[in-house]
C-alpha cells in the first residue's frame, strides 16, 4: 500500500513541477507569471496600491495611507527581470535532473529506459527539491509583497525552518495537555 502512496506522491510532484517550470507560453508557469507581471506593471504602481488599500476601507480610518504610499516601493521591469534571472538558474537544474525523470518515468514510460530509473533518481536530491519549492514560494511572496504592500523583498529574505515550527506546535499541544 505504501508503494502506491509513494508512487502517487512522486507522480503528482513530477507532473506539477513540470507545469511550474514549463517554458510553453500556453501553460501557467513561473515564467508566465513573471511575464504577466511585466506586462501589467501598472498594477504595481503607487497609484494602484493606493486604490487597493482604499477599496473596502473607511476613508476616515486611512490617516496612515499617504505616508504608507510615499514609503512604498514601486517596482520596475528590472526587478522582475532579476527574478526571471533567478528562475533561469533553477531552470537549468530542473531541465537536467527533474524533467528527465518526469518524461522517462511518469509521463512517457520508456520500456528501454526502465533500467535507468535508479540512475535518474540518483541525481535527484530531496534537499534540492525542497529548495526548488521554497524558491517558487518566495517568488509568490515577493510578488504578493510588491502588489499589496509596496514592499521590495529578495530571494533569501524568507526563512523556512519547518523543524522549528513543528517543535513549537508540539510544545503548544503538550502545554494544552498538561493544563
Amino acid at each position: 500500500m505504501w508503494t502506491i502512496i509513494l508512487y502517487s506522491l512522486q507522480c503528482t510532484f513530477f507532473i506539477t513541477i513540470v507545469r511550474l517550470f514549463d517554458l510553453d507560453g500556453e501553460s501557467f508557469s513561473v515564467h508566465t507569471f513573471l511575464r504577466k507581471c511585466i506586462t501589467n506593471i501598472d498594477q504595481f504602481s503607487k497609484d494602484a496600491l493606493r486604490k487597493r488599500r482604499i477599496k473596502g476601507s473607511e476613508a476616515d480610518k486611512l490617516s496612515w495611507l499617504n505616508e504608507f504610499i510615499e514609503k512604498s516601493y514601486q517596482p520596475s521591469e528590472k526587478d522582475f527581470l532579476k527574478l526571471k534571472g533567478e528562475v533561469s538558474k533553477r531552470q537549468k537544474r530542473y531541465e537536467s535532473i527533474y524533467k528527465p525523470i518526469r518524461h522517462k518515468i511518469f509521463a512517457h514510460k520508456e520500456l528501454n529506459g526502465i533500467k535507468s530509473v535508479d540512475e535518474l533518481f540518483k541525481k535527484a536530491e530531496i534537499g534540492e527539491i525542497q529548495d526548488l519549492l521554497c524558491f517558487l514560494y518566495q517568488i509568490e511572496r515577493i510578488i504578493f509583497q510588491l502588489l499589496y504592500n509596496g514592499r521590495l523583498m529578495n530571494i533569501g529574505d524568507f526563512t523556512f525552518n519547518e523543524e522549528e515550527r513543528v517543535m513549537k506546535n508540539i510544545a503548544g499541544l503538550l502545554g494544552k495537555i498538561k493544563s
